[in-house]
C-alpha cells in the first residue's frame, strides 16, 4: 500500500496492553483509526486507561480465542510474546512466542487479514564480529543459550513460511525500548530506576542497542504503510556503551559521572556460572540471580544499524537525552522515583529535554 492511501475496516494489536503495543495503539488511534486490542484474562491494562479502544479477552495459545479476536479486522499487529530471560519452564516461551504466534497466523490468513506487523526483536538477529549487525546478518546466536532470542527466530522462520503463501508480513525487530508506560519495567528501564538512586561506579562495559518506544511504535505504522512483505525493519537507535549511557542519565540530573567500564570478556567467562545458577533454580523453580544467556550477550558485539529503517520507512528518531528525560518524567508522574533531590535535578536540567524534537 502507498503511503498515502487510507487504511479502512478494524485494527486488531495483540500485546496491546504492554509497554510498545499500547504505543502502538495510541498511534493508530491519533490517525482515527479503529482498534481493537487483544489482552490475556486477567491482564493489567492500566495502559490503555481512558483510550477508545475495544477490549477482547484471548490466549495465543487458545485457538478459539484468537478467531474472535482477528474476526472482522483488515490488519493485525502482532506485539504479544513472552520477553523473559528466564522462566521456571522454559517450554512456555516456545509453546506462546512460536506455536501462538503460528495460531494467530492461521486465524489471520483464514479471516483474509490484508497486513500484519509482526514485532519480533533485534536478538533473532544474528550478531556481527565488529561494526554493527543489520537484517541480513544471519542468526548465529543459538549456542548464546537464551530461550528468548532462540524462540523469537524460530517464530520468525516459521512466519515466512506465511509470507510465502499469501498473507503480507513486515517484521519490526525493536532494540531496547525504554519511555513512558514501562510498567514491567523492561530491562532498560530497570537500568534508568537503578541509575535513578545511584550512578553505579563500576558498570559492564558492553554496548546497548536502545530507543524511544515512541519511535518504535511509529516505525510499526511505517512497517505498516511501507513495509515490504517478508522484509525485516530494525528499530532502534543508539549503539551506546553502558559506561556511556550512563553518563548520559547523569547529564539529564545535571550531574557528572565517569563509570569505569569492565571489559564484557568478564561477562563471557563468567558466562558458565551462569549456566550454573539456571539449572539449580529450575530444581528449586526460583529465578537466578544472573543466567548464561543474559551474560553472553551481554559481552557479545550487541549493535545493530537502523539504515533501512530510515531509507525504506523514513523512520526518524528522538535524541537520546530526550528519550531519557521522557522515561523519568513518567517514573516520577507513576511514583516509581520518589527522591526529593532526584526530582529537582531532574526539573532543572533533564525536564525540558522532554521537548527536544525528533
Amino acid at each position: 500500500m502507498s503511503d498515502g492511501a487510507a487504511i479502512t475496516g478494524k485494527t486488531l494489536v495483540t500485546g496491546g496492553a504492554g509497554f510498545i503495543g499500547s504505543h502502538v495503539v495510541r498511534c493508530l488511534l491519533a490517525e482515527g483509526r479503529e482498534v481493537r486490542v487483544m489482552a490475556l484474562p486477567g491482564e493489567d491494562t492500566r495502559n490503555l486507561a481512558g483510550l477508545d479502544v475495544e477490549v477482547v479477552v484471548g490466549d495465543l495459545t487458545d485457538p478459539d480465542s484468537l478467531e474472535a479476536a482477528v474476526r472482522g479486522c483488515t490488519r493485525v499487529f502482532h506485539l504479544a510474546a513472552i520477553y523473559k530471560d528466564w522462566l521456571p519452564r522454559p517450554e512456555t516461551m516456545y509453546e506462546v512466542n512460536c506455536i501462538g504466534s503460528l495460531n494467530l497466523l492461521w486465524a489471520a490468513r483464514r479471516h483474509d487479514v490484508e497486513k500484519v506487523v509482526y514485532t519480533s526483536s533485534v536478538v533473532a538477529l544474528g550478531l556481527a564480529a565488529e561494526g554493527s549487525a543489520d537484517e541480513e546478518t544471519r542468526f548465529n546466536a543459538w549456542s548464546n543459550n537464551m530461550d528468548y532470542a532462540r524462540s523469537k527466530w524460530l517464530s520468525e522462520q516459521e512466519a515466512l513460511t506465511f509470507c510465502r503463501n499469501g498473507l503480507d508480513i513486515s517484521f519490526c525487530c525493536p532494540g531496547m525500548p525504554y519511555g513512558a508506560g514501562d510498567v514491567g519495567p523492561t530491562p532498560t528501564g530497570q537500568l534508568l530506576l537503578m541509575a535513578a538512586k545511584s550512578i553505579p561506579r563500576f558498570v559492564p562495559d558492553n554496548y546497548m542497542s536502545v530507543v524511544d518506544v515512541d519511535d518504535v511504535a511509529r516505525g510499526h505504522l511505517l512497517a505498516e504503510r511501507k513495509g515490504r512483505n517478508g522484509e525485516r525493519y530494525i528499530l532502534t537507535n543508539a549503539n551506546i556503551k553502558l559506561s556511556e549511557f550512563m553518563q548520559t542519565v547523569a547529564e539529564t540530573l545535571g550531574r557528572t559521572a565517569r563509570p569505569i567500564g569492565l571489559p564484557p570478556r568478564l561477562m563471557e567467562m563468567a558466562a558458565p556460572i551462569g549456566d550454573l545458577l539456571e539449572r539449580r533454580a529450575w530444581k528449586k523453580q526460583k529465578k537466578p540471580a544472573l543466567t548464561g544467556g543474559t551474560l553472553r550477550y551481554a559481552a557479545a558485539n550487541f549493535r545493530f544499524s537502523n539504515r533501512k529503517a530510515r531509507e525504506e520507512l523514513g523512520l526518524e528518531f528522538t535524541p537520546m537525552k530526550a528519550a531519557v528525560a521522557k522515561a523519568f518524567a513518567w517514573f516520577i508522574r507513576e511514583g516509581r522515583i520518589k527522591d526529593p533531590k532526584f526530582i529537582a535535578d531532574f526539573e532543572k536540567h533533564g525536564a525540558p529535554a522532554t521537548t527536544a524534537k525528533s
